[in-house]
């Protein structure tokens, strides 16, 4: 695999013995933290005070969309250039519901009419 200049592999052996690499790892190794994040974040969001029941409803079909692609993904046996997708997404899933979080605590939405 061939790298860009500033960027280093990082090489790991993954659980049952597949090699990963770089972010791609994060999926793969059944890491709570990793594979939990978006749910986390979704579950913080559902917790604001300013979120409406329409929020909350959001928030809980997507943590239950979210756990069971988790349970899907455990069980199929991805390549590692889908492994790293599937962790670039659940960081940049986690990173957005973050944001909706702090615009949520910063006040209730606009009424629109």
């Amino acid at each position: 695999m061939e790298r860009g200049a500033g960027q280093q592999e990082h090489e790991h052996q993954g659980t049952a013995g597949r090699q990963t690499v770089g972010m791609g790892r994060l999926f793969h190794e059944a890491s709570p933290d990793a594979r939990s994040q978006p749910v986390v974040a979704l579950e913080t969001y559902q917790k604001c005070p300013n979120a409406d029941d329409d929020d909350r409803a959001w928030a809980r079909a997507w943590m239950e969309a979210a756990r069971e692609s988790f349970a899907a993904g455990a069980k199929a046996d991805a390549d590692t250039q889908a492994q790293r997708t599937m962790a670039i997404n659940c960081k940049r899933a986690a990173t957005s519901v973050g944001f909706a979080t702090q615009r949520c605590h910063a006040g209730r939405k606009p009424r629109v009419d």
